[in-house]
């Protein structure tokens, strides 16, 4: 088999740009016939044109590119929209989609490994911001198609707060190279609620698709928590089919009736039920949609919640000496709030639960019961401590007997939980008033 002949025009990378778009500044510098002629140097196929989602020859064009691209996984997170795709996968489906992408001419296994062929946001069509473009031009001499923009759900620059324009040319049959600038575009039509709607939805989408890897179970928690905050459902430990379809009336039914099709197959509610429970589901779009249904998008706020979340998950056992069920932990705030000597319900009003949600996590959550115990210990001691202490502290003259009457449920319950501090805290014995007298033996 005959090596590819390298390229030496190949053009230099900007900053954020695709390698669809860098294949398409290469075709129109090359001046070639037409693009299947273009896209066999580049990718070692004819179909490259038609496939900016994600390359198929990414192997070939790392080697006639002489190194300008690598074929690697780092390569498609930074340079398609697999950024969003690749950080809910195993590491096993992962290694899959890179493979399929580096060889030639297997666009359609990389799309079905990593979700693209799906119904849902399975059509992802070319999208800049005017306003980034102007830049690009005025600072570059030319524009291109930024990775962010194409990223599943999101239609808001993040930057500029502009709605994106979309590529309106259709190239499925002629396979044509697309330059940013230099092809027809379009852009929708919202009012104002939709386009803050559209501007929460990039958010999210732009956060998930800032990991390396994001946990299913993670993720789910999250978006409970959120939704619980919220008001949208009872309880953080499990949501109602009723209570998912009320949340999909109010914020993903919307966005299914805007003019972007790419959102219409959020209109029935099934998805976001099925997602909360099957990994098999999960997609970058459904998430940034639960996800931006309630709860701030602020990108560090986020990453704290998942991280809340993740470490209330069940931790699997290092030696597994028994066969008891991994439980979950319970919510940081209602550790807080059972903290010291307090009642369930009194907790329950603190941290804004139902009294029937405290008692199932006390059920569910080991630890929980523990910590509220080992804390109201500790409070328990440190008051029965102040106030012997306070005693003492009035009236050094007074004797043991003394601080014992005075303090005497304090010094009554440490007696049965800390005998060795009591004594500390007590003045000394006095040999006159002891019940027997000491032996002098020497």
């Amino acid at each position: 088999m005959q090596a590819p002949t390298p390229l030496s025009f190949f053009p230099a990378l900007a900053p954020g740009e695709t390698i669809y778009s860098a294949c398409a500044r290469f075709n129109r510098r090359a001046g070639l016939p037409n693009s299947k002629i273009s896209s066999l140097r580049l990718l070692g196929h004819p179909k490259g044109g038609s496939q900016h989602e994600l390359p198929s020859g990414l192997g070939h064009l790392a080697t006639v590119s002489e190194g300008v691209l690598t074929a690697e996984e780092r390569t498609l997170r930074e340079r398609t929209v697999l950024r969003s795709y690749l950080p809910l996968m195993s590491a096993a489906r992962r290694q899959k989609v890179v493979d399929a992408c580096i060889a030639s001419g297997r666009f359609a296994t990389a799309k079905a490994f990593s979700g693209l062929s799906c119904g849902i946001a399975g059509a992802h069509p070319l999208r800049l911001c005017s306003e980034c473009l102007l830049t690009q031009q005025r600072d570059h001499g030319f524009g291109w198609w930024l990775t962010e923009h194409q990223l599943p759900g999101v239609w808001v620059c993040a930057k500029h707060r502009h709605l994106l324009r979309i590529s309106s040319v259709k190239r499925s049959k002629r396979h044509e190279w697309l330059m940013a600038g230099r092809c027809a575009t379009e852009v929708a039509t919202v009012d104002d609620q939709l386009f803050q709607r559209l501007a929460r939805l990039a958010s999210c989408s732009v956060w998930l698709a800032g990991h390396t890897n994001l946990l299913y179970d993670g993720l789910v928690a999250m978006v409970r928590m959120r939704l619980h905050e919220a008001g949208c459902v009872r309880t953080e430990l499990k949501a109602s089919a009723a209570e998912i379809a009320a949340v999909h009336a109010s914020h993903a039914l919307p966005l299914s009736q805007s003019p972007l099709s790419q959102l219409q197959a959020l209109g029935e509610d099934r998805w976001a039920y099925e997602l909360l429970r099957d990994e098999r589901a999960s997609h970058p779009l459904k998430w940034s949609v639960l996800l931006s249904a309630a709860g701030s998008v602020e990108h560090d706020e986020m990453s704290h919640q998942y991280t809340a979340a993740v470490r209330r998950l069940a931790q699997p056992e290092l030696f597994h000496t028994s066969h008891q069920t991994r439980r979950s932990r319970a919510p940081d705030r209602l550790y807080r709030a059972l903290t010291g000597p307090t009642s369930v319900k009194d907790a329950a009003q603190k941290c804004g639960m139902r009294l029937s949600e405290v008692q199932n996590w006390l059920r569910r959550d080991g630890g929980l019961g523990e910590h509220w115990r080992a804390t109201s210990t500790d409070a328990r001691r440190r008051e029965a401590q102040a106030t012997i202490e306070a005693c003492v502290a009035a009236n050094a003259n007074l004797h043991r007997s003394q601080v014992i009457n005075s303090c005497l449920s304090a010094v009554r319950w440490l007696e049965q939980n800390d005998r060795q501090l009591l004594n500390l805290l007590l003045p000394p014995p006095q040999e006159k008033y002891d019940r027997q007298l000491r032996l002098q033996l020497e």
